[in-house]
C-alpha cells in the first residue's frame, strides 16, 4: 500500500485525497468537452451542481441513519445531525441522490435528460476510478470491508496484516474490480460516444447495467457484509436497483424510438 504517493520536505500527498482530486479536475474537463460535444447549454449543467450536491448530502445522511438505526434513538437531531457527521455517510446511497437531483432538475427545465446522463454516464468514470485506486492504494485497501474470500483466481492479493479469519492466502481485491470495472465502462461508452447523438440513452443503459453486474459480483465474492438498509443488503439492493433502472430505460428508449418511427412513417405516407 502507498498511502503516500509523494513527500516534498513537509509537505505530503496521501494516496486517495491526490488521486481524488486528480479524477474530480478529469472528470470536469471531460464532462465540459462533452457537453460542447453534443451541443447541450453548459449553464444547464452549472445550474444543476448545488441540486446534485443538496440532494447527494441528503440522501447519503438518511441512507446512513437507515442502516445504522440505533442513531435514531437520541432523537431526530442526533440522528440527522450529529457529532460525527463527517464521517457517517453511505455514499452509494449519495450517488443516487445526487442523480435523482439532477434528473428532477433537468426534468424540471425541459432538458434532454436522458442526453445528460449519457454525459454522466462518461465524465463521471474518471472520479469513480481514480476513488477507487486511491482507496486500494491507501490503509483502507487493507481492512475487512475492501477484501473478498479467499481466491485461486490469478489476481487475488495476499495481505498478512488484517482483520480477517484467514491470512497469507490470496484474497478477491474488492477496490482493484472496482478499478478495472470502471475502467471497462469508461473505456466502451468513450468508444461508443458517437451513439447518443442516434440512440439517446443507450451510453447510461450501458454504464448502469456495468455497475448493476459489478455489485452483484462485490456481493458474491465479499467477505464482510455491511448492515442492512431497511432489512436489504446494500450490495445486492444497488446492483438490483441499477439493473432495473437499466431495463426501464431501455424499454422505455426503444418504446419511444419506435413510436418515433411509426409517426414519420405515417407523415411520409400522407
Amino acid at each position: 500500500m502507498y498511502p503516500i504517493l509523494v513527500s516534498l520536505g513537509p509537505i505530503q500527498f496521501y494516496s486517495f485525497g491526490t488521486l481524488f482530486v486528480l479524477g474530480l479536475l478529469l472528470s470536469w474537463v471531460l464532462i465540459r468537452y462533452l457537453i460542447y460535444f453534443y451541443r447541450l447549454q453548459p449553464t444547464q449543467f452549472y445550474y444543476a451542481l448545488p441540486w446534485a450536491i443538496v440532494g447527494g448530502l441528503v440522501a447519503a445522511r438518511l441512507g446512513f441513519v437507515f442502516t445504522y438505526t440505533d442513531r435514531w434513538r437520541g432523537g431526530l437531531w442526533a440522528a440527522l445531525f450529529p457529532a460525527h457527521w463527517w464521517s457517517e455517510w453511505a455514499i452509494w446511497a449519495g450517488i443516487w441522490g445526487a442523480l435523482a437531483a439532477l434528473v428532477i432538475f433537468w426534468l424540471k427545465h425541459n432538458e434532454p435528460v436522458f442526453l445528460w446522463l449519457d454525459v454522466l454516464s462518461i465524465g463521471i468514470q474518471p472520479l469513480f476510478l481514480f476513488c477507487s485506486l486511491g482507496l486500494f492504494l491507501s490503509p483502507v485497501g487493507l481492512t475487512a470491508d475492501a477484501l473478498g474470500r479467499p481466491t485461486t483466481l490469478p489476481w487475488g492479493i495476499i495481505v498478512d496484516a488484517v482483520d480477517l479469519p484467514f491470512a497469507n492466502v490470496p484474497v478477491h481485491p474488492l477496490l482493484l474490480y472496482n478499478v478495472f470495472f470502471t475502467l471497462i465502462t469508461f473505456a466502451v461508452t468513450w468508444l461508443a460516444r458517437g451513439w447518443a447523438r442516434t440512440y439517446v440513452g443507450r451510453l447510461f443503459v450501458m454504464a448502469a447495467t456495468a455497475y448493476g453486474f459489478l455489485w452483484l459480483w462485490l456481493g458474491v465474492v465479499r467477505w464482510y457484509s455491511p448492515r442492512a438498509f431497511l432489512g436489504m443488503d446494500v450490495f445486492w439492493l444497488n446492483g438490483f436497483l441499477y439493473l432495473l433502472i437499466a431495463i426501464f430505460c431501455l424499454i422505455y428508449i426503444v418504446r419511444k424510438h419506435a413510436i418515433t418511427q411509426k409517426k414519420k412513417q405515417m407523415k411520409a405516407g400522407l
